[in-house]
């Protein structure tokens, strides 16, 4: 592993931290947050495995990484909610 691995793994546990709080905070105002939940679990055991040098670390963080790409994406273009559009 280079050094960027070690830099992507130090990301995706910051990063993880970032998505659990927000899941907390989307559930403790009704709103499911389970895609937070998801991508924060799966950055940070991506993060963990990829500093241990275990197997299939780097693998399971770059999905990782996509998913919360994706999550970041769908929540910036509306994400199937209300949010963002106008009421008539």
């Amino acid at each position: 592993m280079t050094w960027f691995g070690k830099v992507s793994a130090w990301g995706a546990l910051l990063m993880a931290a970032m998505f659990a709080v927000n899941a907390y905070f989307q559930f403790a105002t009704g709103v499911s947050g389970w895609i937070y939940a998801l991508t924060g679990l799966l950055l940070g055991l991506g993060g963990f495995r990829t500093l241990r040098k275990m197997s299939g670390g780097l693998r399971l963080l770059a999905g990782a990484w996509g998913l919360a790409g994706d999550s970041i994406h769908a929540v910036a273009h509306g994400g199937g909610d209300n949010r963002g559009k106008r009421a008539r």
